[in-house]
């Protein structure tokens, strides 16, 4: 994995960082960098809740075989 060693200034407004953090959380990212990052290279960032599939499979595991 290659280290991000290039810096990227902007200037925003109080109101649009505070904007930006809500989405950054929306999205499941920790830190600001790689969500601008992610936005400015790609426009979109999909965090993807897979918690109820997660707990079928559960109960699909622990269920009997239908014969």
């Amino acid at each position: 994995m290659s280290k991000r060693i290039e810096e990227l200034k902007i200037r925003i407004l109080s109101e649009d960082k505070k904007r930006i953090k809500l989405k950054m959380e929306d999205a499941g990212i920790l830190k600001m960098s790689a969500y601008v990052c992610k936005m400015a290279l790609d426009g979109i960032c999909i965090r993807l809740n897979l918690k109820d599939i997660h707990q079928l499979t559960i109960i699909l595991r622990q269920s009997e075989p239908v014969r």
